[in-house]
């Protein structure tokens, strides 16, 4: 028997929380309308959300960078503006425009010369300007030496995307909820049981029944080398079969957020039928009698 893992009923818990969010909010009429449609919706804001990004990668903006990187070369060619933080002192300037150099303790041989239009304040700051230079790695040994010229209103440095990246999770999110129901219906891995001769108690609920509703008493006989048969107590009908070619049933466990039911689905042309047992045992001696009926209805093909 192959028990379902720790960490996969964990999961179960938020799963099932996500389920009941989404089922309330197809009860709110907007909402509703959204989430009938989720493929396109889906798709929408997918798109939009890749049009932010794209947006949000060609706006011009700052660089950050440290001293260190421009000796080592690490700025692209294509990219003059920057943003670099150090130690900022006053230097000796022949003209009406404020000098400085620029150092930092990471790159003991380097110095940027900052030209200002604007006194800039010293110490350990943040400045951003145009880098004027090639972008040459420095050589071991010898002093590095660049030059900046100084925004005269330090450049606001580029935020995350998050524009793009809310649209995409809400597309992603709305895209999955069409998978999801509530309550959850988990598949189920079957303690092995051998086909014994019973009548159990059931409740019977179709999918597409709401959770409150109550279920409808019925009986499952189980008759080793018989058909197993559900007898459902407020009608005249014949007994259902269970087993057909047209059928399929699986063990399972039907989840909400404040009870859990021991099913078995079954998948039937006319829609899906919940099976609802006392418990699991009975639930798993249930199904070795469908998977025995099967075997049985195989072999004599």
């Amino acid at each position: 028997m192959v028990e379902t893992s720790p960490v996969a009923k964990f999961l179960r818990t938020p799963i099932v929380a996500f389920a009941y969010v989404v089922d309330r909010l197809r009860r709110v009429p907007v909402a509703a309308q959204l989430l009938a449609h989720t493929t396109a919706v889906a798709a929408g804001l997918i798109a939009t959300a890749v049009l932010a990004f794209v947006l949000w990668g060609s706006e011009v903006v700052p660089q950050r960078v440290s001293l260190a990187d421009l000796v080592e070369a690490k700025l692209s060619h294509m990219q003059t503006w920057i943003i670099i933080s150090g130690d900022l002192r006053t230097a000796v300037s022949n003209g009406p425009t404020y000098r400085y150099n620029l150092t930092d303790p990471a790159a003991p041989n380097a110095r940027m010369n900052v030209f200002s239009t604007v006194e800039l304040p010293e110490g350990q700051t943040t400045v951003s300007g145009n880098y004027v230079g090639g972008i040459e790695q420095g050589r071991l040994g010898f002093p590095w030496v660049g030059t900046m010229r100084a925004d005269p209103v330090l450049a606001r440095e580029q935020p995350p995307p998050w524009i793009a990246l809310i649209l995409g999770a809400t597309g992603l999110v709305v895209g999955v909820s069409s998978r999801f129901s509530y309550p959850m219906f988990f598949d189920e891995t079957p303690r092995g049981a051998a086909p014994r001769r019973a009548t159990l108690p059931v409740g019977v609920r179709r999918q597409a029944a709401s959770w409150t509703d109550q279920a409808i008493p019925a009986t499952l006989r189980l008759d080793p080398g018989a058909p197993v048969e559900l007898h459902v107590s407020d009608a005249d009908e014949q007994p259902l079969r269970i087993y057909s070619a047209f059928t399929s049933a699986g063990p399972g466990e039907l989840r909400g957020l404040s009870r859990t039911e021991a099913v078995m689905r079954v998948r039937q042309p006319t829609g899906d039928l919940d099976i609802i047992f006392a418990s699991r045992d009975d639930r798993d001696a249930a199904f070795a009698a469908l998977a025995a009926e099967r075997r049985v209805a195989l072999g004599s093909v």
